[in-house]
């Protein structure tokens, strides 16, 4: 797995840049860390989501008792608008981007091509 830095960089210090704005530096310093897990497009809307995992692990409490649950949906603007999903103990889970599909686009590459560059 692949952190997502690595894959989209420029992608992520934008999406920094937007949180930092937004006053959620708790989350922007996360990107450096989150992996890639996957990504969907859907061409009928022209929008992407990027599935990414926390390498913050939870404890017995927090996964058992708990439950990971959505925490919070965090809208920014970039080229694209992007909705950022939190879960319930802060973590990033994922992001909606509305006329993703370049992003998309460059994802499916680098996964089939993963020796192409960015």
């Amino acid at each position: 797995m692949s952190n997502l830095i690595n894959l989209l960089p420029h992608f992520v210090a934008r999406l920094r840049r937007a949180l930092i704005a937004v006053d959620r530096s708790d989350l922007a310093s996360q990107l450096s860390e989150v992996a890639f897990v996957s990504h969907t497009y859907d061409s009928t809307c022209d929008a992407a989501y990027i599935y990414v995992q926390s390498p913050r692990k939870l404890n017995t409490v927090e996964q058992n008792i708990i439950g990971i649950k959505h925490g919070e949906t965090i809208a920014v603007e970039d080229p694209h608008s992007v909705y950022i999903d939190v879960d319930n103990f802060g973590r990033l889970r994922g992001f909606e981007l509305l006329q993703g599909g370049n992003i998309a686009a460059m994802l499916s590459r680098l996964i089939n091509h993963p020796s192409e560059t960015r």
